[in-house]
């Protein structure tokens, strides 16, 4: 680690990301020892600090001070970043949490205006993507950070952004036997029921799969890529799994999560049905 070139040290950490490595821990800890931060923030070009902020986001370590503190005296992607690498490290901060953390406001406001200021061409499909979603939880958990409006050009740029709603046979399933057990709901729901969030048509990632309204309930279908975990095998949620929990939690709605895991063991529509009435016990009174 103490060798390695701060690229080197980005490239290893956005493997690990890609492949969704559980046991991550010991390469994260040593890269946010302080010597190795103070190495990276020196030599480290915008691309190195932006691929390690998303990769700690990806895989959502939480346990990051030393890291994120470290970018947050660095000027080097608010003076040189390209689009991506200030949407990556903005989306970073957004994911694990960090919007209403004093310790970073300086740094997520100057990134945020850097990035409002950059014209519209510069941004990719997924830097519009990110700026809706680091926009929308600075509304719903940035405290008191306040960011600047989008201006109106980029803002209809983003509202033109057609996401990719993912449907599967499973949750179609899941929807068909709620409604036989009488759960009235509808399907891929804005959450924003009473938050403004200035955007059309609601965000797409953020969308519940099936919701009732009336009383707040969510209920999610986690498939495998909403672990980590090569294959079909991970159990443990992905950071941007535990972002989407944590804004439903925090807009008030009683979230009911069906891992793919769990559902898989089931057998019939006996034990299904037995199953989802459990889980709709656990949150209606």
């Amino acid at each position: 680690m103490k060798d390695g070139k701060p690229q080197e040290l980005a490239n290893i950490a956005t493997a690990y990301s890609k492949l969704g490595v559980v046991d991550h821990a010991n390469y994260f800890n040593a890269l946010s020892a302080k010597g190795v931060c103070q190495k990276v923030m020196e030599n480290g070009n915008p691309q190195v600090l932006a691929n390690i902020a998303s990769a700690y986001a990806n895989l959502g370590i939480e346990d990051n001070s030393n890291f994120f503190l470290a970018l947050s005296g660095d000027k080097a992607v608010i003076n040189e970043g390209n689009s991506q690498e200030v949407c990556n490290c903005l989306w970073s901060f957004a994911c694990l949490g960090l919007l209403d953390n004093k310790d970073y406001e300086s740094i997520i406001t100057s990134l945020w205006k850097k990035a409002i200021s950059m014209p519209v061409s510069d941004f990719t499909v997924e830097g519009l993507i990110q700026l809706r979603q680091i926009y929308t939880c600075s509304i719903i958990e940035g405290g008191n950070l306040k960011l600047d409006e989008i201006p109106a050009a980029l803002r209809s740029k983003i509202n033109a952004v057609e996401n990719d709603k993912l449907y599967s046979k499973t949750r179609n399933d899941i929807s068909r036997l709620l409604n036989d057990i009488g759960f009235e709901h509808e399907n891929e729901v804005s959450p924003f029921v009473d938050i403004e969030s200035g955007f059309s048509g609601g965000d797409e990632f953020m969308a519940i799969n099936m919701a009732n309204l009336k009383d707040r309930i969510g209920i999610e279908f986690d498939g495998p890529h909403h672990y980590l975990g090569m294959g079909h095998d991970g159990r443990v949620e992905t950071g941007k799994t535990k972002m989407k929990s944590r804004m439903l939690q925090k807009m008030n709605w009683k979230a009911i999560n069906i891992p793919w895991f769990e559902w898989k063991e089931l057998n019939g529509i006996d034990e299904k049905v037995g199953y989802l009435k459990g889980k709709l016990s656990e949150v209606v009174e």
